[in-house]
């Protein structure tokens, strides 16, 4: 849900603004033939005259890329018309402009822009690092050109909302230098200015409440995001999304995943692909674990996958299990590293401590 912040003709680069805004979203939040899987790593690499982007997975539905910022770097003014675009903030403080409105993010804050929108990123006075996924694809990409400034005394070039008019009073974010800004052909002109700006109107819509007489029609969303909170050894049962690709960001913590027929140990800043239709659960692993996720395109199905999973007989911790998991498989508790050996057992497998080997590749099948 976009909901748009009136300011004035004066733009002052504040900190912080206002987080219960719904394009911030509220990261308070508590748990509960073979597809290709595709591991990302987050690898910083950082540029001197702009920002570095790296688009590691782009499927047929959503795309995802990594941005790498340095200080006071920006991401220009753009839209994406077809596509919803969520950013997380990994690392580094930053200001981001949606449509007229300025925001003033930190990590772990998640911006979601609708499609249609005009965006950019300014980052701060750190490095920045910033997770984006994008849908449906394609994505198709419209620079909004001019919308930004130089400021006369430090040269900062900052990115400018879309409701700025020739006239209007700004502060240059880095040296807090007073400005007007009268359009030119390329960029707004920035001229250093002693004048006292006009006071500042209240902020309305805040609630994203209609004003009377006013009907506001909320863009339909593209994507689906939410946020899981582990406590240490929880687990996300096996399930599929027929008609949706997900994209699995752990943003701390330590876990095991679980796709179709793989296992995998995973760390914080690795994001984890999975297509639509296939099976996929996570645990987290002695510590607590946070990971983002975004699906699309919405609606999102959710289906259960019974069966995947069974309970260890010496410590009780449920634990998935892969869908090539068989009747006689040999396996290990991951809280209590005790040998297992599974039994099919109705609609789940049934554990029971061993001192088999684990068969052979050939065996097995």
């Amino acid at each position: 849900m976009f909901i748009g912040l009136i300011f004035s003709r004066t733009t002052r680069w504040r900190r912080p603004l206002s987080s219960h805004n719904n394009n911030i979203i509220n990261t308070s939040y508590n748990f509960g033939d073979p597809m290709e899987t595709v591991n990302v790593k987050v690898d910083e690499q950082f540029q001197d005259r702009e920002f570095y982007r790296e688009s590691p997975l782009k499927t047929d539905k959503i795309a995802f890329s990594l941005y790498n910022f340095k200080p006071w770097q920006a991401l220009p003014m753009q839209r994406n018309p077809g596509s919803d675009t969520i950013m997380y903030f990994v690392d580094g403080e930053a200001f981001m402009l949606i449509n007229d409105a300025v925001f003033s993010v930190s990590p772990g804050d998640a911006m979601y822009v609708p499609a249609g929108a005009t965006y950019g990123v300014l980052a701060g006075e750190n490095d920045l690092n910033v997770v984006t996924v994008q849908g449906p694809k394609p994505v198709e990409v419209q620079q909004e050109r001019g919308l930004f400034f130089r400021c006369p005394d430090c040269e900062l070039e900052a990115p400018l909302t879309t409701g700025t008019e020739t006239g209007d009073f700004n502060m240059c974010p880095r040296c807090e230098t007073m400005v007007k800004l009268t359009k030119g052909q390329d960029s707004y002109r920035a001229e250093k200015t002693t004048e006292t700006p006009p006071p500042e109107p209240e902020l309305s819509h805040m609630s994203g409440e209609a004003s009377a007489g006013e009907e506001r029609k909320e863009p339909e969303a593209k994507l689906e995001f939410s946020v899981i909170d582990f406590q240490p050894w929880q687990a996300l049962s096996m399930h599929k999304n027929p008609g949706s690709d997900t994209l699995l960001y752990v943003v701390q913590g330590q876990g095991i995943m679980f796709v179709d027929d793989e296992e995998k140990s995973v760390d914080a800043n690795e994001a984890i692909y999975v297509p639509a239709g296939s099976a996929y659960g996570i645990m987290a692993a002695d510590n607590p674990m946070t990971v983002m996720s975004i699906q699309g395109p919405v609606p999102v199905e959710s289906e259960e996958v019974g069966g995947l999973e069974y309970e260890c007989p010496v410590c009780s911790l449920e634990t998935p299990v892969t869908t090539n998991t068989y009747d006689g498989c040999i396996t290990v508790c991951p809280r209590c590293n005790v040998k297992l050996r599974l039994t099919r057992a109705g609609d789940t497998f049934k554990a029971e401590e061993t001192t088999e080997q684990a068969p052979t590749e050939a065996e097995a099948q």
